[in-house]
């Protein structure tokens, strides 16, 4: 439906309003404690849907029970909390990351990015949320969407040293672990690239005399196992390598 729909959006209020009573009435008013705890003060909503005094007072224990389930690492827990304190304020963004955040600590990365990409939706600015978002994109091992992510954290902090440098380091790392990835298969691949039966180790020009030995003694199939010859140096397979690709050799 389209947002003029007046109807949808009376429906819409209809069904927010009742759904934070509901929540409202299930809410226990905790213990009153001598110990400091985590206030957070909810930004202005920046739709129509303002927040009365009684749903202030049920935000901010739907936060705290939020923070406390937190501490005591009971992240479903948390997580219901925060959700539901959201209904309350939907431009939350600061829970909306708490949100994010746990969901990104139990290995939960589908549902991280969901709420990462909330965020940026509500502020495209917001590098709390690309940076994190990265994180999560580099635990997948999506690099490219990691680096991505970390480049605008630099584009939106550029004045920030400490912090641009720190985003730097990581985009640095991600692209370090890439070009390991594409050694590695580089490696695979020549680990089952195939030496002929027939190799007379002999007319190999400029082989070392002891990889020479060793490799007529042994007679590796692939050139993954004649890398693994105790003897047999990487300067001898590559030129062992050149050999082969001279003389016709295939996988």
């Amino acid at each position: 439906l389209a947002p003029s729909n007046l109807e949808y959006a009376k429906e819409l209020n209809d069904f927010r309003n009742r759904y934070k009573t509901e929540i409202a009435e299930s809410i226990e008013k905790p213990e009153t404690s001598t110990e400091p705890t985590l206030q957070i003060v909810p930004p202005i909503a920046e739709d129509a849907f303002k927040n009365t005094d009684s749903e202030l007072s049920t935000y901010d224990i739907l936060l705290q029970k939020g923070d406390d389930a937190y501490r005591q690492e009971k992240y479903n827990e948390a997580i219901d909390c925060y959700t539901k304190a959201v209904v309350f304020n939907p431009s939350d963004r600061v829970t909306m990351l708490k949100i994010a955040n746990i969901y990104k600590l139990i290995g939960n990365n589908t549902k991280a990015i969901s709420f990462y990409d909330k965020i940026i939706t509500l502020d495209e600015n917001c590098t709390d949320a690309y940076f994190n978002k990265g994180l999560v994109f580099a635990n997948q091992k999506k690099y490219d969407d990691a680096i991505e992510c970390f480049e605008k954290v630099l584009k939106q902090i550029p004045e920030d040293k400490e912090v641009k440098e720190q985003v730097e380091i990581n985009t640095k790392y991600e692209g370090y672990i890439k070009k390991s990835l594409k050694e590695a298969e580089k490696m695979l691949a020549l680990e089952e690239k195939q030496i002929p039966s027939t190799i007379d180790y002999s007319k190999v020009p400029n082989l070392a005399s002891e990889a020479r030995q060793k490799l007529a003694e042994i007679m590796p199939t692939t050139i993954g196992q004649a890398s693994r010859i105790s003897g047999v140096n990487p300067a001898d397979i590559s030129i062992l390598m050149v050999y082969l690709r001279r003389n016709g050799a295939h996988e």
